[in-house]
């Protein structure tokens, strides 16, 4: 299970879905930080590469 920002996000759930589990993002900006970040926001949470949850954790708790 990926866990960003102390938040277990739900890996059935396609990642633009999921990161709106963690508090002050919505849907506007986690597609948003997808898009900067190149990730296809289809994808499910439990697919992402290692790479990409490195770098969406990352992004996610600079904000």
């Amino acid at each position: 299970m990926l866990r960003i920002a102390g938040v277990p996000l739900p890996g059935n759930k396609t990642i633009h879905i999921a990161l709106t589990y963690i508090k002050g993002i919505g849907q506007s900006r986690s597609r948003k930080i997808l898009e900067e970040l190149r990730i296809d926001p289809g994808t499910k949470a439990d697919k992402l590469s290692e790479e990409d949850q490195g770098r969406l954790r990352a992004r996610v708790e600079m904000e």
